[in-house]
């Protein structure tokens, strides 16, 4: 339809170079708010204290995590990785929680809109 007006109004390019724009901010805008709505983050954290915070985890969000024995390249000390994906308000809770039990707790926090699997979108 954006590039048909450029056909309809060959003496007014202004309309067929708008339409085009307007059309590529529509989408880009649509997909962005879509993908928005589904944004959850998912968490790495190295730490000594799996317990405690896989216990938060469990009981209070009610989310899983899953839990992989590691071993620091720099240090050679024995650690914890724990895996889990939240949604942003748990996310900021448990954020505040590792900072209270393990404020030396490595922690990376991406955010993921394509999750699938129990608790998050069942693809059939």
């Amino acid at each position: 339809m954006a590039v048909a007006s450029g056909f309809i109004f060959p003496d007014q390019p202004d309309i067929c170079l708008y339409s085009c724009v307007g059309l590529v901010l529509k989408s880009f805008i649509v997909d962005n708010v879509i993908d928005g709505f589904n944004r959850n983050k998912y968490f790495v954290i190295v730490t000594t204290k799996e317990k405690e915070a896989c216990d938060f985890i469990h009981n209070i969000l009610h989310r899983g995590a899953t839990i992989s024995k590691c071993t620091g390249s720099f240090t050679g000390e024995e650690k914890s990785m724990i895996t889990t994906v939240l949604n942003r308000a748990q996310a900021g809770m448990l954020k505040k929680y590792l900072k209270e039990i393990d404020p030396s707790a490595f922690t990376v926090i991406t955010s993921s809109s394509d999750i699938v699997g129990k608790g998050f979108r069942i693809v059939s």
